[in-house]
């Protein structure tokens, strides 16, 4: 009976442990299958973000960073982050390779042109960071000299150019790194560029200048010169109205 009972024991020992080495095999292809299915998960996700020349360079590493990271090749492009262990030499090209076909396929046609030799994924970054910077230096410099530049045409409506006005200064703040505009100095080339051809601005900024000892603001100049044309339109349109019309307004008045 002894005998029997320990045998008994004995299977169901090996049983248990049958049980759970197909348990632990279980859960490890469950965990396979799952790090694949991530994997593929990551790899599918799309994000549509091109470097242009008006696209902000730091924005554009950013969406880079996140794809690569999410494909767990971040380490390629920056050296703070460890590298996956025992990479043969093959596969570290490999990776190299990958990285950089990630890049290209968000560079527009311009910036493709000036790394198309360059196989190192840092080296790529490194260059596309120098043209960048070297383009946003011109476009400071040239759209501040615009915006000293544009005037007033002679008989354009205001509306009309505090809109070319305002788009200079849009186009400007979005310029990477710009040095902000002061209100002053907006206010300043607005004033230079409407006062030629409305002499009627110096006269009224002269006499607030000196009775409050305070210029007129950007927004007062708008103002007035909105003013001054709904006055100026209103005269025109009462010399050419015809007489009999003036005559018919007068009596009923």
């Amino acid at each position: 009976v002894k005998e029997l009972e320990v045998e008994f024991k004995k299977r169901k020992l090996d049983e248990t442990t049958v049980c759970s080495a197909e348990k632990d095999r279980s859960l490890e292809t469950i965990k396979r299958t799952s790090e694949v299915e991530l994997n593929n998960q990551r790899l599918h996700i799309r994000r549509k973000y091109k470097l242009t020349q008006k696209y902000n360079f730091d924005l554009w590493m950013d969406y880079l960073k996140s794809e690569l990271m999410n494909n767990e090749l971040l380490d390629v492009i920056d050296s703070n982050i460890e590298s996956p262990e025992n990479l043969t030499e093959l596969k570290v090209a490999k990776r190299k390779s990958l990285v950089k076909d990630i890049i290209i396929n968000h560079l527009d046609e311009n910036y493709h042109k000036r790394i198309l030799h360059e196989k190192n994924p840092k080296e790529i970054l490194k260059k596309l960071r120098g043209y960048k910077k070297s383009e946003i230096n011109v476009t400071h410099a040239s759209v501040r000299a615009r915006l000293y530049q544009i005037k007033m045409v002679k008989d354009e409506k205001v509306s009309n150019f505090c809109e070319r006005f305002d788009s200079i200064i849009r186009e400007y703040e979005l310029c990477e790194d710009a040095v902000p505009l002061t209100e002053q100095e907006i206010r300043s080339a607005f004033y230079q560029a409407v006062s030629i051809n409305v002499p009627e601005l110096r006269n009224v900024d002269l006499i607030r200048r000196q009775t409050n000892l305070k210029e007129m603001s950007i927004d007062e100049i708008k103002s007035f010169m909105m003013q001054l044309e709904a006055e100026t339109k209103s005269k025109i349109e009462e010399k050419i109205e015809k007489p009999e019309i003036k005559a018919q307004r007068a009596a009923a008045e």
